[in-house]
C-alpha cells in the first residue's frame, strides 16, 4: 500500500513539474511574440 502511495505522489510531482515547464515555455513564447509586435 505504501508503494502505491509513493508512486502516486511521484506521479503527481512529475505532473506538476511538467505543467510548470509548459507554462514557462508558453510565457516565454508569448513574451517573444509581444516584443516582436512592439518593434
Amino acid at each position: 500500500m505504501e508503494n502505491l502511495m509513493a508512486r502516486r505522489a511521484a506521479s503527481m510531482l512529475a505532473g506538476a513539474l511538467q505543467n510548470q515547464y509548459q507554462n514557462s515555455a508558453i510565457a516565454t513564447a508569448n513574451n517573444i511574440n509581444f516584443k516582436a509586435q512592439l518593434e
